[in-house]
C-alpha cells in the first residue's frame, strides 16, 4: 500500500511499463534480411507444399515406364545360351545406371538451389503483398481494428497487463478484510471497484493471450478482408497452405512388373526403370518450378511498382500505426490510472469517515478539539435524544484522543435477558485484555476514557471486594474501547475496538424506534447472552425480537437470514449443577457436560477455530437439555444461516461449581475471551489459527 501513498510513483511506473520498447518495426524495403519471421516461416511452407503436391501430380500422370521391357528374350534352360544373350545386355544396364545417377544428382543440386532461391523470392513476395493489403485497408473500420491485434504492439499488452495485476494486487490487499468477510458469509462493504478491476483484469488477459498466440493471424487476415485486393497477403498464404495435399515424403514411385507376359526382370533391370522415373520426374519438377517462379516474380515486380507509386501512402500507413499504438497505450494508462486514482480516493473516503465519527452514537463530522479537556482529544458534540425523556436532547460528550480516531472502528455490544451475567463478563473480558491474557501475536492496548474508570473498579469490586455487579443503567453508555492489533501475515491492521454494556432493558423493553436500541443494535457483531438458570420463554422472545429489529435496521428482506455474526454466549455454566435439569447427585447429563469441557479445554486457553468449533457443536447437544420445548437451534440457524457459534463460558471459573456467593470464590474465568475473538475473526481480522494454540 506504500506506491498508493505516493501515486505519482505510480503513475510513473505505470507509464514507464506501457512505454516500454516495443518490438521493432520489420520492412522488406531493406532487403531479405529484415524479412519478417512469420513471412519466411510462410514461404517455407508453402513452397514445400507446393513441391509435395507437384511431385504427387507428376508420379500420378507417368505412363508406360512401370512395364518397360529391357530384358532379353526367354532362353530356355541351357545356361550357355543364356549366358550369351544377356551377360551383355546387364552389362550395359549398369553403365547406363551409373550415368543416371551422376544427372539424377545434378538435377537433385539444381532442385535444392532452386527452392531456396524461391522461398526467398515468395517470403519477399508475401511480405510486399501485406504492406500493399495494409495500405488499401488503411482507413477502413477491420483496418484500424487490426492495429489492437498486430503483433509488434503485444508487449503494450503485456506492460498493462502486469501494471493492472499490480493494482489488483494493492486492492485485494485493501480490502482483504471484506474479502474474509465475504468468505464467512457476513456482510461486507461495497465491492464494486474490485467487480470492475476483475472484469477489466479478465479482459486484459484473455485479449492479450489472444494477441500473443494468434495476433499475428487475426491481424493479417483482418488486413486482407480490409483491402479487398487479390495480393498474397499472410492470411491468403496460410489459407493456401492448409489446401495443399499431403504429397510423399519420398519419390514414391509405381513399381515395375516382375513378371509381364511372362517376361522375367532382372534386379537390375529394376534398378535401371527406378533411375529413369525419377530423372523424369525431376526433370518435370524443375520445368514446373521455373514456371511459377516466374510468376512470383512479375506479381513481386507489380507489387513493389504499386509501393514505389504509393510511397507516401506507405509512410502515412506506418504513421497511423504509431498513432494507433499511443492511443492504445493512452487508452490502458488511462483505464487503470483512473482505477487506481479511484481506489485511492476510496481509501481517503474511508479515512475521512472513520475520522468523522463517533465511536459512541455514531454521529457524523460531530468530533470537533477539546482544548479544556486536553492536548489532541476531541470530543463528540452531536445532540442525541435522551433515553428517558424523548422531547429533550442531549450531547453525546464522548471524548477520545485525535490519534485514534481516523482507524477503522468494530463495535460489539452486549444483549440478552436481565441478569443474564452480561456486565459480569464483560467486566472479566475487559481484565484479561488489561492483562494481556491472550495470544501473543495479537494486541489489545487499553484506550483511557470514560468507561475505563468505572471498569477498573468494578474489577476491583468483583476480585479484591468480592462483590457482585448490579444492573446496568438504562442511558447512553460509553463504550469500553481497546487499540486492536491483528496477526495478518500480509500486513498487520490496527483497529479501534469498541464493546458496549447494554442493560437487559434495552433487549426486553425497548422497541425499534428508540434511539438507544437502535444504536444498540448498529452493530458489526454481538454478544447475545443466554442464562442456563433463566426458563426458555422470556429469552426465546428476546431472541426473536433482537433478530427481527435487527432486520429492519439493517434492511434485510422477507426471508433472507441477518448477515451479521452472532455470539451466542451461555453465562453461567458454574451454575448448571444446580438447576431441576441437573442430577443432584453431580451425575447425569450435565456431569457429562463438565466431562466434556475438562476434555475439550480443561484451563479455557486454547484459541483456535476448531476448538471454538467443537465447543459450539457440543453446547448445541445440551441446549434441548437446558430448555426443554425450546428448538433453540433451528431457530438461531433460521435467523442467522451459520453465522453463529456456541460459547459456554464463566466469568468465574469451573473451579467452584454450584457457588454463586463471590465471597467464597477465588475466580478464574473460562473462555471469556473467546466470543471476542471469534467475531474478529468474522470480521476479517487475522485472529484466531485453524489449529489449537495453547495459552499457558
Amino acid at each position: 500500500m506504500y506506491c498508493l501513498k505516493t501515486p505519482w510513483k505510480t503513475k510513473f511506473l505505470i507509464l514507464f511499463l506501457l512505454c516500454l520498447p516495443h518490438a521493432e518495426e520489420i520492412t522488406a524495403a531493406e532487403g531479405d534480411t529484415n524479412l519478417s519471421a512469420r513471412s519466411q516461416e510462410l514461404a517455407q511452407q508453402w513452397v514445400h507444399g507446393w513441391i509435395k503436391q507437384e511431385k504427387a501430380r507428376i508420379i500420378d500422370n507417368l505412363q508406360g515406364l512401370d512395364g518397360t521391357e529391357l530384358s532379353a528374350p526367354n532362353s530356355g534352360d541351357d545356361p550357355n545360351i543364356y549366358r550369351l544373350l544377356v551377360q551383355p545386355v546387364e552389362e550395359s544396364l549398369d553403365v547406363i545406371t551409373s550415368k543416371l545417377e551422376t544427372h539424377i544428382l545434378e538435377l537433385d543440386a539444381e532442385i535444392e538451389s532452386n527452392t531456396t532461391s524461391w522461398i526467398k523470392l515468395r517470403a519477399l513476395q508475401i511480405e510486399r503483398g501485406q504492406e500493399r493489403a495494409a495500405i488499401e485497408g488503411a482507413t477502413s473500420t477491420l483496418g484500424l481494428l487490426a492495429h489492437l491485434f498486430d503483433s509488434r504492439n503485444r508487449w503494450i499488452w503485456f506492460c498493462a497487463l502486469i501494471a493492472t495485476l499490480c493494482l489488483a494486487g494493492a486492492i485485494l490487499h485493501d480490502r482483504r478484510h471484506d474479502f474474509r468477510k465475504r468468505f464467512f458469509g457476513t456482510r461486507a462493504k461495497s465491492l464494486r471497484i474490485v467487480l470492475v478491476m476483475k472484469i477489466f483484469t479478465a479482459t486484459l488477459a484473455s485479449f492479450t493471450v489472444v494477441v500473443f498466440l494468434f495476433g499475428g493471424t487475426i491481424h493479417s487476415y483482418l488486413i486482407s478482408q480490409s483491402s479487398g485486393a487479390a495480393v498474397d497477403s499472410l492470411s491468403k498464404v496460410a489459407k493456401e497452405i492448409k489446401g495443399f495435399p499431403a504429397g510423399p515424403n519420398e519419390y514414391d514411385l509405381p513399381k515395375p512388373n516382375s513378371d509381364n507376359k511372362g517376361i522375367t526382370v532382372t534386379p537390375a533391370e529394376n534398378a535401371l526403370r527406378r533411375k529413369i522415373q525419377l530423372t523424369a520426374v525431376k526433370n518435370q519438377l524443375l520445368v514446373s518450378m521455373y514456371s511459377i517462379m516466374s510468376e512470383h516474380g512479375v506479381k513481386l515486380e507489380a507489387t513493389n511498382k504499386y509501393l514505389s507509386e504509393n510511397a507516401n501512402a506507405r509512410n502515412s500507413t506506418d504513421f497511423w500505426g504509431r498513432v494507433a499504438r499511443f492511443l492504445i497505450s493512452a487508452l490502458l494508462l488511462g483505464i487503470i490510472g483512473y482505477i487506481a486514482v479511484s481506489l485511492k480516493r476510496l481509501i481517503r473516503k474511508r479515512k475521512k469517515l472513520n475520522g468523522e465519527t463517533c465511536p459512541s452514537c455514531l454521529g457524523r463530522g460531530s468530533l470537533v478539539g477539546a482544548d479544556s479537556v486536553g492536548e489532541g482529544v476531541v470530543r463528540c458534540n452531536n445532540m442525541v435524544q435522551d433515553p428517558d425523556y424523548p422531547d429533550e436532547d442531549q450531547e453525546c460528550g464522548f471524548e477520545i484522543r485525535s490519534i485514534y480516531k481516523q482507524m477503522p472502528k468494530v463495535c460489539f455490544p452486549t444483549l440478552g435477558h436481565v441478569y443474564a451475567g452480561k456486565t459480569h463478563w464483560l467486566a472479566m473480558t475487559y481484565r484479561e485484555l488489561s492483562n494481556s491474557r491472550f495470544d501473543a501475536d495479537l494486541n489489545f492496548a487499553r484506550i483511557q476514557g470514560a468507561k475505563t474508570e468505572d471498569f477498573d473498579q468494578l474489577v476491583d469490586d468483583l476480585i479484591d471486594n468480592r462483590q457482585g455487579t448490579g444492573a446496568t443503567q438504562v442511558e447512553y453508555v460509553d463504550p469500553l474501547l481497546f487499540h486492536f492489533t491483528d496477526k495478518d501475515r500480509f500486513g498487520k491492521t490496527d483497529v479501534l475496538l469498541n464493546m458496549f454494556d447494554y442493560s437487559g432493558e434495552v433487549t426486553l423493553s425497548r422497541t425499534i424506534e428508540d434511539p438507544l436500541r437502535r444504536r444498540a443494535l448498529d452493530a458489526d457483531g454481538y454478544f447475545f447472552f443466554l442464562d442456563p438458570t433463566l426458563p426458555a420463554e422470556p429469552q426465546a422472545k428476546a431472541l426473536n425480537d433482537f433478530a427481527e429489529d435487527v432486520k429492519i435496521l439493517k434492511g434485510v428482506e422477507g426471508g433472507r437470514t441477518i448477515q451479521v455474526p452472532v455470539a451466542i454466549c451461555v453465562s453461567k455454566i458454574d451454575l448448571m449443577c444446580m438447576q431441576p435439569y441437573a442430577d443432584p447427585s453431580g451425575g447425569g447429563i450435565i456431569g457429562e457436560f463438565y466431562n466434556e469441557l475438562s476434555d475439550l479445554d480443561p484451563n479455557g486457553n486454547e484459541y483456535s477455530m476448531n476448538k471454538i468449533d467443537a465447543f459450539s457443536e457440543m453446547m448445541e447437544r445440551y441446549v434441548s437439555t437446558i430448555w426443554p420445548g425450546w428448538n433453540i437451534n433451528q431457530a438461531i440457524d433460521r435467523l442467522f444461516d451459520g453465522r453463529f457459534r456456541y460459547f459456554p463460558l464463566s466469568p468465574v471459573g469451573l473451579q467452584s461449581l454450584g457457588t454463586d456467593n463471590l465471597e467464597n470464590i477465588a475466580q478464574v474465568p473460562y473462555r471469556v475471551l473467546h466470543p471476542l475473538l471469534w467475531l474478529l475473526q468474522m470480521n476479517g481480522y487475522q485472529v484466531l489459527d485453524k489449529r489449537s494454540v495453547n495459552k499457558k
